[in-house]
């Protein structure tokens, strides 16, 4: 009930610097007797020059200890390593900036809460081309392409992105993919300006101007390994959702969640690597300074 309540509230997170490695450290202190019953080895590779990060220190050691149990309950009562590894990255903005917001020229809002790609609201477009039409789902991590296509042009017809209130069009006037040629289309991020991309499925190009001009920018990475059951791969999308759970009776589906919201609210990514027999790594970023 009280991970139902911390869900549900989503409370906002109290910042201040502070040394990742030492909520490591506290984390590790709350489960330590939990994993040795289980026979969990853990290995700990902790830089220890890294600079602090402004986070809430609570809600970090909440997240941490949360994958650490997650890790335990993987590798069941069969014994196996779990590794912590933090470190920090310099990483530019693709595959890192999370798309928040979004607006067509009218105000309407395109994110898209139905549909989410690992744990993600989408951002819904509407395509037409010779009187069909149907939806795109944009992946909402910048530079990635786990789009999500309900709609597909016929060969060699030209195809128009609108948006699905208001029917305006997000097409770019004299716009140009600069990898393919192909024309481009695009939206408000308020207040970060205007999100571009090639209209072409196949090609891949965007182009955010106001977070590209703000270059590089360094990140602290927590890692969480464990050699456990591993999670199959048509299960992976829906990881972070809320209610959903591959532990059965035992899990309520909100463990994952609330993480995915408080790093969220951190303004930083978790991503997830899986393979059933070989185990789970969970990475989560976090932006040195918000």
């Amino acid at each position: 009930m009280k991970s139902l309540l911390d869900f549900a509230r989503q409370s906002i997170p109290k910042k201040s610097p502070c040394d990742i490695n030492q909520i490591i450290d506290r984390a590790f202190a709350v489960v330590e007797h939990q994993l040795t019953i289980k026979g969990v080895k853990i290995v700990r590779n902790l830089d220890p020059l890294l600079p602090k990060v402004t986070l809430d220190p609570n809600q970090m050691q909440q997240v941490v200890v949360n994958l650490l149990v997650n890790a335990a309950d993987a590798i069941e009562d069969r014994g196996g390593t779990v590794m912590i590894s933090s470190s920090l990255l310099v990483l530019s903005p693709h595959g890192i900036v999370h798309i928040k917001s979004a607006r067509c020229p009218r105000g309407h809002d395109l994110i898209y809460g139905d549909f989410k790609i690992e744990g993600m609201a989408s951002i819904r477009l509407k395509a037409r081309c010779d009187g069909a039409n149907g939806f795109i789902l944009l992946d909402p991590i910048y530079g990635r392409n786990r789009h999500h296509f309900e709609f597909e042009a016929p060969e060699g017809k030209p195809l128009e992105v609108v948006c699905p209130e208001c029917g305006t069009s997000l097409m770019v006037e004299r716009g140009k993919c600069e990898l393919c040629g192909s024309v481009t289309f695009s939206f408000d991020v308020p207040p970060q300006g205007t999100y571009e991309a090639c209209i072409r499925r196949e090609c891949g190009w965007q182009r955010w101007d106001a977070v590209e001009s703000a270059g590089k920018k360094e990140y602290v990475e927590l890692s969480v390994a464990d050699t456990g059951v591993g999670i199959a791969k048509e299960d992976l999308p829906r990881i972070f959702e809320p209610f959903f759970t591959t532990k059965g009776q035992k899990g309520t589906g909100l463990g994952l969640a609330v993480i995915w919201g408080i790093i969220d609210n951190h303004n930083g990514t978790i991503s997830l690597e899986s393979e059933m027999g070989k185990g789970s790594t969970f990475r989560i970023r976090l932006p040195l300074r918000p």
